[in-house]
């Protein structure tokens, strides 16, 4: 038997993004990071990301203040 677990990775996708964003960091960076192999893996993970952005006020929310507090 099979049981698929889901699991929520708010937070890294989070951390990557900021990462992405307030970093400048390239997808090579992110990827040794986190460790992911790819470039492809991060952008695929920064993308889905940014699809909650839009979709789930919550996320969204906690985002923008993470935002708020790394701006000068």
């Amino acid at each position: 038997m099979v049981y698929h677990v889901s699991v929520d990775n708010s937070g890294r996708a989070i951390a990557m993004k900021l990462c992405q964003e307030f970093g400048s960091m390239r997808l090579a960076e992110i990827g040794g990071i986190f460790g992911i192999g790819s470039e492809s893996g991060v952008t695929k993970t920064i993308s889905r990301f940014s699809k909650r952005l839009v979709k789930e006020e919550e996320i969204r929310e906690s985002y923008n203040i993470l935002c708020l507090d790394l701006t000068p």
